[in-house]
């Protein structure tokens, strides 16, 4: 089962499966997790931990943000990481920690999923 993020946000557009998604982090993209949603609709954006890259540098579609913690757990980093007052975790497989306190976080669209707020399951 394991972990994930999970932030509040508003769909702004929709392209099929893909949903376009303002949050506090900023505007997402994601895919719809099974069930139907609608632009305008609240929303629920899940992003397992594993599916965060984190880089030094800005990307089109990444956020800005900060490493609150780090702990090497031996093959992963598990990150702590805040980002427009929104905490959240990556775990970064096979690296070193990261050094720098300013970074850029990106997520895989695919890996994106977004739910009806209030989806159980």
């Amino acid at each position: 089962v394991g972990s994930a993020n999970e932030f509040d946000g508003r769909i702004i557009r929709i392209d099929g499966e893909r949903c376009e998604i303002t949050t506090a982090l900023g505007t997402l993209i994601g895919v719809q997790g099974g069930e139907t949603l609608s632009t305008g609709q609240e929303v629920a954006v899940i992003i397992r931990p594993e599916n965060c890259r984190l880089t030094s540098e800005p990307t089109p579609t990444s956020v800005a943000c900060i490493l609150k913690d780090s702990m090497f757990l031996g093959s992963h980093v598990q990150c702590v990481l805040t980002a427009n007052n929104q905490e959240f975790s990556a775990v970064l497989q096979g690296a070193a920690p990261p050094t720098a306190k300013s970074l850029f976080v990106t997520f895989d669209p695919d890996q994106t999923l977004v739910f009806p707020k209030g989806h159980t399951g």
